[in-house]
């Protein structure tokens, strides 16, 4: 076969690895994110500080996991993914919560890490169903 008939892989190579370090550690902001989130007066963790922490140590590879996943919401709904026996109104909760950290993440860290907010999806199209159920 001639090399100009051979189909070329257009997408691009992510290292496992990265992808892991990367998914643990956004997992790990999330997890302190949404405690108490969009709860009126109950205590809030110092969320800036753990964005700031989570970016030094690994900001790399969580990027890197944003862009294998094709976006903030998109990677925060894949590492939390709805229970499999939810109805269709719980998803959708499911979803709207975790865009709203999502926007939260993205508008905190506009000022001191742009590259993280690039990666909160348009509204119209924030959301690729690909649940693991």
């Amino acid at each position: 076969m001639p090399v100009e008939d051979k189909p070329v892989n257009k997408e691009p190579y992510f290292d496992m690895n990265v992808l892991r370090t990367g998914s643990q550690s956004l997992y790990g902001l999330i997890e302190i994110w949404k405690k108490n989130f969009d709860i009126e007066g109950a205590e809030q963790p110092n969320r800036i500080e753990a964005l700031r922490q989570a970016m030094v140590s690994h900001g790399d590879e969580i990027i890197t996991f944003l862009k294998y996943n094709k976006g903030l919401t998109n990677g925060i709904i894949e590492l939390f993914p709805p229970m499999p026996d939810a109805n269709e109104i719980q998803i959708v909760d499911h979803a709207k919560f975790y865009r709203k950290i999502a926007c939260n993440i993205a508008q905190v860290s506009s000022i001191s890490m742009p590259e993280l907010a690039d990666y909160l999806e348009p509204h119209a199209n924030y959301i690729e169903q690909r649940f693991w159920w």
